[in-house]
């Protein structure tokens, strides 16, 4: 887990899950998209302002189309390299850079070949930096408001173990509530869901059933092993690795590329009950 940290100031906080959620989310395509028809209406280059509507609409189409999997995929490597050092806070502003500087030459490639082609070294120049302020200003947006709009039951805060909530909620497909799950495990196609007195088999898709979960309440330590955060709290050492005590006597490994990432979300976790607080809502 990583914060993707802005300029001005807010914070979003992250893990592959999300990303991948985000990936193959029809609310977060139509943000993007929207934006994209933002940047068509203020266009800053006047040799694209000068061609047919219709070749306007599909150069920004296409851009907002690609900056998708590039955005996120940037963010997916950060996750990955930023933090190994020990970082947690992963400037936005140098990911939407890395974005933009392979969109660019893609998106004048694209509109060269609807021949419309911008040679003037000053007018990409401005393109760049009128793109890069623009979303900038979105980014902001939706770190600030739009992501607990458009995934309101990824901030639905957990319950404790001695003041369950009165509506529980259920993980998907199962009927446990989320408060008593202590792990979830991929079973090929479905998922297995257990507490320390139940297990029961989702069929769901483990990354679908993960990425669902509110980010607080438990951890990916292994591409097919989430825990609970309460049960996150029996870390123990043992060499070089990282392990979750499971009572009675079991040891789930953290992945080693997965541990500073560990040790980051416990901190992150913390973090945010602090930052949102009572902004903070259960869902039915």
């Amino acid at each position: 887990m990583m914060r993707s940290k802005h300029i001005l100031g807010p914070s979003l906080i992250t893990n592959e899950s999300r990303l991948l959620r985000c990936l193959r989310s029809p609310r977060f395509y139509a943000f993007v998209y929207l934006n994209g028809a933002l940047l068509t209406l203020l266009n800053p280059s006047p040799t694209i302002a000068a061609a047919p509507w219709h070749t306007i609409f599909a150069i920004w189409a296409m851009g907002s189309t690609l900056f998708i999997p590039i955005y996120l995929g940037w963010q997916l490597v950060l996750l990955r390299l930023w933090i190994r050092p020990g970082h947690i806070e992963v400037p936005e502003i140098i990911v939407m850079g890395l974005t933009l500087l392979i969109l660019t030459p893609i998106f004048l490639g694209f509109a060269a070949v609807l021949d419309v082609k911008v040679t003037n070294p000053t007018e990409v120049v401005v393109i760049f930096v009128f793109a890069l302020i623009m979303l900038q200003g979105t980014s902001y947006v939706y770190i600030r408001f739009a992501d607990r709009l458009l995934f309101p039951d990824v901030y639905a805060s957990t319950p404790s173990q001695t003041q369950p909530d009165a509506r529980p909620m259920f993980v998907q497909g199962t009927t446990l509530p989320l408060h008593h799950v202590e792990t979830i495990t991929a079973r090929g196609r479905y998922s297995e869901v257990a507490t320390r007195n139940e297990t029961q088999i989702a069929r769901i898709r483990f990354g679908d059933l993960v990425a669902d979960l509110p980010v607080d309440c438990g951890f990916q330590i292994h591409r097919s092993i989430c825990v609970s955060r309460a049960l996150a709290n029996n870390t123990v050492r043992d060499g070089r690795r990282t392990y979750i005590d499971i009572p009675p006597g079991r040891r789930l490994p953290v992945a080693r590329e997965r541990e500073r990432e560990f040790e980051n979300w416990l901190e992150c976790v913390d973090d945010m009950k602090k930052q949102y607080g009572a902004n903070l809502r259960r869902t039915p």
